[in-house]
């Protein structure tokens, strides 16, 4: 029975197609990397997984400096291994540089799983089995480095002899800045004749007497008339009646309502009431101060 996935001694999911580094069925001490091509499971439950081999080629790369991958004698080759053997995956690269790979592929780009009118340009790979390992890649970083030989994928120094270079660049940054030294200073010498003839005649400018003259004074400001403002209405009360004098308008009587009448005809008569009650009280303080 064909399976889809495989797991890796890292818990790594592989999938058909997935470059992996795994153990030798016959030397469990030896490892051999290669590609899977097929992953097949029996009744049991055990699994067995179909790996197509390639070797690590003893040099770099000579325009990325990593490792590179071929097969062995350029035969096609299969291993037969069990699945608990494959240790991890990792990334490989197509090496496009040797191959001449370019992008003459056009395809539809997909939207939501369906075909678009754009149209995008992929590189279609040359038939060159010849792969290079991503050793800056961060996924099993560690594992890869601890497998592969170190000569193939250790940091190599950009110049040879560190020290030498380091002189050879600042003996040329020393001349570069002397010679922009020198540019500033022509370009002061020749901006000083201009300045000395523009200073000389600010000096005769200031040599020269001034005219007095008189301040011009400012023109007085005129002020605006006042604006007079005449009251708009006015009041006058003549008895009950009570007359509304305003400006454009006619004369006019208010009349008193029979509630305000009657509230009038109340307050008077309590007012009459009180008055009776302060003579009685005059005529007991004056027996009083009589006695007294």
């Amino acid at each position: 029975m064909r399976c889809k996935t495989v797991v890796s001694e890292s818990l790594d999911e592989c999938f058909i197609g997935t470059w992996i580094f795994a153990s030798s069925h016959s030397d469990t001490n030896s490892i051999i990397c290669g590609r899977l091509s097929d992953i097949l499971c029996n009744q049991s439950g055990k699994a067995i997984v179909v790996v197509e081999l390639f070797q690590i080629i003893g040099g770099r790369h000579s325009r990325y400096g990593m490792p590179v991958l071929a097969r062995r004698d350029d035969e096609i080759t299969f291993s037969i291994l069990p699945a608990k053997n494959i240790k991890f995956d990792f990334n490989t690269q197509h090496e496009c540089f040797s191959a001449g790979c370019e992008a003459t592929g056009v395809r539809p780009v997909m939207q939501e799983r369906v075909e678009s009118d754009k149209i995008e340009h992929f590189i279609v790979h040359a038939p060159l089995d010849r792969f290079v390992i991503n050793t800056h890649g961060f996924h099993n970083s560690h594992l890869v480095r601890a497998t592969v030989s170190r000569d193939l994928w250790a940091p190599v120094a950009l110049f040879e002899d560190r020290r030498a270079k380091h002189d050879e660049f600042s003996a040329r940054l020393r001349e570069t800045r002397a010679t922009k030294a020198t540019k500033r200073k022509e370009a002061a010498a020749r901006k000083r004749p201009r300045q000395t003839a523009v200073s000389s005649d600010d000096d005769e400018a200031e040599q020269r007497p001034r005219k007095r003259g008189r301040i011009p004074q400012a023109a007085p400001r005129s002020r605006a008339p006042k604006s007079r403002t005449t009251a708009a209405a006015r009041a006058v009360v003549s008895g009950s009646t009570m007359i509304g004098l305003a400006a454009g308008r006619s004369k006019r009587k208010i009349k008193r309502s029979a509630r305000a009448i009657e509230a009038e005809e109340s307050e008077s008569s309590d007012s009459e009431g009180n008055g009776d009650g302060d003579s009685d009280e005059e005529e007991f303080n004056s027996g009083d101060d009589f006695l007294n």
